[in-house]
């Protein structure tokens, strides 16, 4: 997400950013919620400033919010590297609040039993009859004639109530970033860094 908009900052403008929810879920393959949430994750800890939040435009429609790159000059300004000041609070995403309508509807929903990809009833080679008959249409699509027994159905013993991660609990964070982490760590790195700097200087000038 951070490479995405440092690819649509122009040197030569040195201007703002924006990019919206359904183009950014279009180039980064997922989905719209996801572009809005890294917008907020990037902000919190210091790589963007909003400069201007979504609105309508003078055709009357609508604009996507406008960034500004903390490490980069803007219109002449030098880089003021927010991300240099992060207080080390770890980025919680906002939770949605339900109204009592939504609370009553979602919990008269019957829970639904999932059911893996890997044992899902189809067809297969075996099952089909070598000379099969065409259906009107032509098409391959098999009839109930040219299948010589039924496939095997997932039964009330194979299809748990409870959706269960492909990892055991605890061991990966859903709200984990790997470009985040990085960053995070260029940051504290850069911090370091200019302490040493520092204290590089305060030695020579006091020799």
């Amino acid at each position: 997400m951070f490479g995405e908009l440092q690819g649509l900052y122009y040197q030569n403008i040195e201007g703002y950013v924006f990019l919206s929810a359904r183009d950014g879920a279009k180039e980064l393959r997922t989905r719209p919620n996801n572009i809005g949430r890294w917008f907020d994750e990037l902000e919190h800890y210091g790589f963007l400033v909003m400069l201007q939040g979504p609105h309508l435009g003078s055709d009357g429609e609508g604009q996507s919010a406008r960034y500004r790159l903390t490490d980069r000059y803007f219109h002449g300004k030098p880089p003021t590297r927010e991300f240099d000041k992060w207080s080390g609070e770890v980025f919680r995403p906002a939770q949605r609040a339900y109204s009592e309508a939504e609370k009553t509807r979602l919990n008269g929903l019957k829970k639904q039993n999932p059911v893996t990809r890997s044992v899902t009833p189809r067809n297969t080679v075996d099952n089909v009859r070598a000379k099969a008959k065409r259906t009107k249409k032509g098409n391959n699509r098999n009839t109930a004639d040219n299948v010589s027994e039924e496939p095997k159905c997932n039964t009330v013993d194979n299809v748990s109530s409870i959706t269960t991660g492909s990892s055991p609990e605890g061991l990966q964070d859903p709200n984990f970033n790997p470009i985040l982490s990085w960053l995070c760590m260029r940051a504290v790195y850069h911090q370091e860094m200019n302490k040493i700097c520092d204290e590089i200087a305060n030695i020579g000038e006091a020799a």
